[in-house]
């Protein structure tokens, strides 16, 4: 099913490599301007954080509304996540699911995936 998903552009891996070896990933399902969070992994400490803050940036630049995480955990409340009541999301959801988007591509390997994230490290910052 998953695969499936991803071939039609909705199911998305977003994953960091160390030599080559894959250590760290999210991956979800996007629709419209939500992502919607399946499960998060990491072989080296803290690179699923690293890879979180890396696609929060991108989805924030690409106007991304909503990053469903499930549940709330400590690992995500430590990342700025917050909880909102059901009718709250309810709310968001049908409201930014309609939107037309599309998920980000992202590459580590260009300056400006990086300027991305910096710009959106500084905005994080000013807001905390």
């Amino acid at each position: 099913m998953f695969n499936t998903l991803h071939e039609s552009g909705y199911a998305h891996s977003v994953e960091m490599y160390l030599n080559k070896s894959l250590v760290g990933g999210i991956y979800g399902i996007s629709i419209g301007s939500v992502f919607f969070a399946e499960s998060m992994f990491s072989a080296v400490k803290n690179a699923s954080k690293i890879v979180l803050i890396f696609l929060l940036a991108k989805l924030n630049a690409s106007k991304f509304k909503l990053f469903d995480v499930q549940f709330m955990t400590p690992h995500l409340a430590s990342m700025g996540a917050i909880e909102i009541s059901k009718n709250k999301f309810s709310q968001l959801l049908n409201l930014h699911i309609q939107e037309k988007n599309h998920f980000p591509y992202i590459n580590s390997s260009k300056i400006e995936d990086w300027n991305i994230l910096l710009n959106y490290l500084q905005e994080t910052k000013e807001i905390s």
